[in-house]
């Protein structure tokens, strides 16, 4: 029979979500996450396996308890462009309160770990696919309910929403203020608007 574990999970997939976000993939290392939350990194290594698989927990967790919730209330939405609106509004608290780690290391894994992860890189790659289709599923509706412009169409509109996602991601590494990034956000926005 195994031993019982001396840490919650969830705390350490936060934990490398943290580090990873911070340090980036190549500078986190086991130890790195196992000291942060003074454990034994045999503990680590026995419920994540190696940094790889510690990476796609991080992505995995970060997908079922975060991300697709969050797409699902923005595809089902009355009012598609204010459920977009708050969507950004809540990328931007989230990484504010270091709660969105996971998001920055989802599309850092999809554009920068391709060659070194390609497991995560793949996983990532799909989160992204599936934010699209949700965008686009939240578009489709908006237009239906002229919310949102007919200028455009579905397909362009979800790229450009996910690229949104993928800019503001940047914004938030390089540290821009609240009130600038709701400012970016507005303006990015203005673009679906009718």
């Amino acid at each position: 029979m195994g031993r019982k574990l001396s840490f919650c999970k969830n705390d350490a997939l936060g934990m490398a979500a943290k580090l990873l976000s911070a340090k980036g993939y190549e500078k986190t290392c086991m130890r790195d996450v196992s000291d942060a939350m003074q454990i034994p990194v045999a503990s680590l290594y026995h419920s994540f396996g190696d940094k790889q698989q510690l990476l796609q927990s991080v992505l995995d967790h970060y997908y079922d308890n975060q991300m697709k919730p969050q797409m699902a209330a923005l595809a089902g939405a009355e009012n598609s462009y204010d459920a977009i609106h708050d969507y950004f509004t809540q990328m931007i608290r989230q990484a504010k309160s270091c709660e969105g780690q996971a998001g920055c290391i989802m599309l850092h894994a999809a554009s920068e770990l391709g060659t070194d992860v390609p497991p995560a890189a793949t996983s990532a790659k799909k989160m992204l696919a599936y934010a699209k289709e949700q965008f686009a599923a939240a578009i489709t509706r908006g237009q239906e309910n002229n919310q949102i412009t007919r200028a455009q169409n579905v397909e362009f509109l979800s790229a450009y929403l996910v690229a949104q996602v993928i800019a503001l991601n940047a914004w938030l590494r390089m540290d821009a203020s609240e009130t600038q990034l709701v400012k970016y956000v507005d303006q990015a926005l203005s673009l679906i608007r009718t």
